[in-house]
């Protein structure tokens, strides 16, 4: 069930990637051959429930969000709440700086310090709250509303809300919802409708995406996001 929703979800996407990658390399280039005062700062944070490892992933660009990846050369460096992060590269993606953390022990503050070139330093903190599905899902969940209560959120938190049939064809649901003081979420009888009954996916992704608090001229942002999936039959 989870391999044909997964593959009726993704299909397009990679295809469109696929087609608009194909053969292309990222360009790098030294961080010391730019101006220090545009380097752009591109930061995610990234975890599942079903992966005991959280991964922090680092960027540096030249001027803008789009622009050529950084190697961190000369003076400059990286650290993770004090420990260096090694650098790393892809063909598409061009140069990246990440390390994975345990899960259960990365939970609360954490800090990511640049150094550029000319020794200046730029620190970004940031909290990382797992997202917590309160709610136990029945294998069996009869058509209606379904009332959802979460954990590790607060008031005004942004989580994404995925379902999926195996269909082919059919749209599901994906919506953004902005978690209230409750800390509940809904899933309404019409979304249920738009389902067809069978196996469903449901996926929450708690997610944000802000501008670093303390970067160059050029800025930068911090996208940090957390997934939860469960499965059960829909009936009607």
């Amino acid at each position: 069930m989870k391999k044909a929703a997964l593959i009726k979800r993704l299909f397009p996407l990679l295809f469109l990637f696929a087609c608009k990658n194909d053969d292309k390399t990222a360009t790098s280039v030294g961080s010391s051959e730019v101006d220090q005062d545009f380097i752009f700062f591109d930061y995610q944070v990234r975890g599942e429930e079903d992966n005991d490892q959280v991964t922090v992933l680092l960027q540096y660009r030249q001027d803008i969000a789009e622009g050529s990846t950084l190697f961190l050369d000369k003076k400059s460096k990286v650290e993770l709440d004090g420990e260096l992060i090694p650098a790393d590269s892809a063909k598409i993606t061009g140069a990246y700086y990440e390390l994975q953390k345990a899960k259960d022990s990365f939970t609360g503050t954490h800090s990511i310090t640049f150094t550029d070139a000319n020794g200046r330093q730029y620190k970004e903190q940031f909290s990382f709250q797992p997202l917590q599905l309160m709610t136990e899902i029945p294998a069996s969940v009869p058509f209606g509303e379904l009332e959802l209560q979460l954990e590790g959120v607060e008031p005004g938190d942004e989580v994404r809300i995925v379902l999926t049939d195996t269909l082919f064809g059919s749209e599901g649901v994906d919506r953004l919802e902005v978690v209230g003081r409750d800390k509940k979420l809904v899933v309404t009888r019409e979304e249920m409708a738009l389902l067809a009954p069978g196996p469903i996916q449901m996926e929450l992704v708690k997610e944000s995406e802000t501008p670093v608090e303390n970067g160059t001229a050029s800025g930068g942002r911090l996208y940090m996001s957390f997934m939860l999936r469960r499965e059960f039959m829909l009936t009607r």
